[in-house]
């Protein structure tokens, strides 16, 4: 894999000294490096299907009892983040018991990402949160009694 990027970043950095200096031929040859760092850059901004990550992250029937699904990917994140609303008897009865609870140790719940436009400002400081791991990605937990909302960062930790 990471061959593969040196390829690309490789060739596109050709393509830019090619323009430079004005090597028509070379530039053609090496215009698929650019078009597939931009075509990457296009679809991991991107965020998945709020609807499709729920049902996979946590199940048929916390999808059937989740409202106001919302998934957000921050460019550049390896991951993204899904809030929904639910019921705190559904989750303490439908979530909670698949979550352990878990320092968050060196990184915040965002990673390096800024906090979502709306989402708490607790977040931005709390030491531990409920876990998992699904594979060998991991997936935070937050939830907020008052607003009745799950506030998830879903990271692919295995690549």
């Amino acid at each position: 894999m990471a061959l593969i990027v040196l390829g690309v970043l490789l060739g596109t950095a050709v393509f830019i000294a090619a323009l430079i200096a004005k090597k028509w031929g070379l530039a053609k040859l090496a215009l698929p490096c650019p078009l597939l760092v931009l075509l990457w850059l296009v679809l991991a901004g991107t965020p998945p299907d709020a609807e499709a990550e729920c049902k996979r992250l946590f199940g048929e029937e916390v999808r059937a009892h989740a409202r106001e699904l919302q998934s957000i990917k921050p460019p550049g994140m390896d991951g993204f983040f899904l809030t929904f609303r639910i019921s705190p008897q559904d989750f303490q009865h439908l979530i909670k018991p698949a979550f352990s609870v878990q320092p968050i140790s060196g990184i915040s719940f965002f990673g390096r990402e800024s906090r979502p436009e709306g989402w708490p400002k607790v977040l931005e400081t709390i030491d531990e949160c409920l876990q998992r791991d699904v594979g060998e990605d991991s997936l935070c937990l937050y939830y907020d009694d008052a607003r009745e909302t799950a506030y998830a960062s879903f990271r692919y930790w295995g690549w």
